[in-house]
């Protein structure tokens, strides 16, 4: 399983405890979730648009303008509490836009990021044909070791 996958699962699940402790939180995510895929934005639009100053990490106000400017509401203040403990994934009280990015892609939202393929293992070096040639051709032109010792001639003296 990829780590993108794994954050997925992860999301996910932290996504149905929300709300299965309380389903006022379901009808949120259902809601949010619904706005979001029908808002013809990607993630990377979305999250430009709620991050409004660049920080990687989303205020519950960024949230709140954000959904105020696209729904002319201002939503109550329990509303915005909800979505952000759902964007939460791991419950450190900050929503990050890698939170974000994981959510979106729990609910299947395209994120606008074009993605690097998962890098492939280098192939294995072809072996060279003629290497196991060589090996035989080096065996029969070393001298032998009755050459070394000499041709077999008397040494004249």
């Amino acid at each position: 399983m990829s780590v993108k996958e794994a954050l997925k699962a992860k999301m996910e699940q932290h996504i149905q405890e929300m709300v299965a402790t309380n389903p006022m939180i379901g009808q949120l995510n259902t809601q949010f979730t619904s706005w979001l895929l029908g808002s013809g934005l990607t993630g990377t639009e979305i999250i430009n648009m709620i991050d409004t100053n660049m920080d990687a990490t989303i205020q519950p106000v960024e949230l709140a303008t954000a959904l105020q400017e696209t729904t002319g509401t201002q939503p109550p203040g329990w509303v915005i509490n909800g979505l952000m403990s759902v964007l939460d994934m791991d419950k450190d009280g900050n929503v990050t836009v890698a939170d974000l990015h994981t959510y979106f892609e729990a609910i299947g939202l395209p994120s606008g990021i074009e993605e690097m393929p998962e890098p492939q293992p280098a192939p294995e070096p072809e072996q060279d044909e003629f290497e196991e040639l060589n090996q035989d051709c080096l065996l029969y032109t070393s001298p032998s070791p009755r050459a070394q010792r000499g041709s077999g001639k008397p040494s004249s003296g």
